[in-house]
């Protein structure tokens, strides 16, 4: 069961969304949710339960921004590399026949040039910036502000320039989808923009994941409204 707001969702045709079971997804049985509001953040401890984070320089931190709606903010230390990594502790989402997925989330960089960006889903990874080997994500890079959708499955991929630069201090809805039999959508504010049938990752477990990293001796903030990933059961 499908569901859609004539007051609150885009015009039929042009969200992502609606094909996905919201209110199925009540029903543990039929769907599984992981989505984060960013009321709260827990680094992982000792009973598995929250991110795994990855900070590159002393003062690099995830911290809960004085921000309406819950924000998260990934700040890196000062120099050139600093770095913020986030996946969830677990690999909780494949790209599985017949078992249709949704992911989305809303961000804003500090800088829309000089930052790295990688955010979506990828294989348990300590390194996901610099060496990332399995995934369906969202990508920007150094020097600009393309934004790139990337399917990568044993370090070959295939990318795709959406053709939307990301503009600093703005956010920006970024979501794709996997149909369940060949291929995945990306959306980047509610707008499709690439389809990939290549190198998708259908033979690992993956876990949502969010980063950022410095382009220069700069501190680089990625703001995260939120993160929401459906998949059927």
């Amino acid at each position: 069961m499908t569901f859609r707001d004539t007051d609150y969702s885009p015009a039929r045709g042009v969200s992502m969304w609606e094909s996905c079971p919201q209110l199925a997804a009540m029903d543990p049985a039929t769907a599984f949710v992981q989505f984060d509001d960013f009321f709260h953040y827990k680094a992982q401890s000792s009973d598995d339960n929250g991110w795994t984070a990855t900070l590159t320089g002393g003062a690099s931190a995830a911290t809960i921004a004085d921000a309406v709606g819950g924000v998260l903010a990934m700040t890196c230390d000062a120099a050139d590399n600093d770095s913020v990594e986030l996946q969830w502790n677990a690999e909780c989402f494949k790209l599985a026949t017949s078992k249709p997925l949704w992911f989305e989330t809303r961000l804003k960089i500090s800088d829309a040039t000089e930052s790295d960006i990688m955010v979506g889903l990828f294989i348990t990874d300590s390194t996901v910036i610099d060496g990332g080997t399995d995934g369906v994500y969202f990508r920007k890079a150094d020097g600009d502000a393309n934004i790139l959708f990337v399917t990568e499955k044993n370090s070959s991929e295939t990318s795709t320039d959406t053709t939307i630069d990301i503009v600093a201090a703005t956010y920006v809805k970024l979501g794709f989808f996997w149909d369940g039999s060949a291929s995945v959508f990306a959306y980047v504010d509610g707008t499709l923009r690439a389809t990939h049938t290549a190198n998708i990752c259908d033979d690992e477990e993956l876990a949502v994941t969010l980063t950022v990293q410095n382009g220069e001796a700069v501190a680089k903030v990625l703001s995260v409204d939120y993160v929401k990933c459906v998949q059927v059961r």
